[in-house]
């Protein structure tokens, strides 16, 4: 059973990558100098950072910043039981009890830029590209805009795997991704808890890129 279902969990991965950033050219661009806050473009006084900040400890006051200053990618994680667990060029991963969340960021040549899902329609049939069956995926939300020089999109996918031997696996997928000409910056998260569910979603809402 358990082998059945990491095989299952490792197609997962690579089709929520698929998903989230199509034709992603990999984590591996290599991050500049840090800057500090103050570097990054002001509006009326205040920073674009302090705006994102603002916003998500308003969303959720007992958040727990992360800046990666050198790539300007702000998220605000759910509470202080998120821990940083992996870090390496291009992709910082965080965990609780409740699941995973990924920070994956690199370059992109424009192919997922121009292929951005437009619609929950456009989602589906990139998992049907990857035959991952219809009932295996519930979306139960799905939004795809643009703001300035970037397409974002995000979604919350309940996943029901079924086993082999019976029974099934439920996890739920919670990803926003920014999507550049050059580059693209994807949040995601596993989240096993539906309990969780609601706070990872906020967490994500905060995901920004400020450069």
């Amino acid at each position: 059973m358990l082998k059945g279902y990491l095989m299952k969990t490792n197609l997962l991965t690579i089709i929520f990558i698929l998903l989230l950033a199509f034709a992603f050219t990999g984590c591996g661009e290599k991050s500049g100098e840090a800057q500090s806050a103050g570097a990054y473009a002001e509006t009326g006084g205040e920073t674009l950072l302090d705006e994102a900040r603002s916003a998500a400890l308003e969303a959720n006051p007992s958040g727990q910043e992360f800046l990666l200053e050198d790539e300007g990618i702000f998220i605000m994680l759910p509470d202080d039981s998120w821990t940083e667990s992996s870090r390496e060029e291009g992709c910082i991963g965080f965990s609780s009890a409740a699941g995973l969340i990924n920070v994956y960021y690199g370059g992109d040549d424009g192919t997922a830029y121009e292929a951005v899902p437009e619609s929950e329609a456009d989602a589906r049939k990139i998992l049907e590209g990857a035959q991952i069956p219809e009932e295996w995926a519930e979306f139960l939300s799905f939004d795809s805009h643009q703001e300035g020089d970037s397409k974002i999109y995000s979604y919350t996918i309940r996943f029901s795997i079924p086993y082999d031997e019976g029974g099934e696996s439920v996890f739920y997928t919670v990803s926003k991704s920014v999507c550049r000409k050059d580059k693209v910056f994807v949040a995601v998260g596993q989240i096993y808890d539906e309990g969780a569910v609601e706070e990872c979603e906020t967490a994500l809402k905060s995901f920004v890129v400020i450069e």
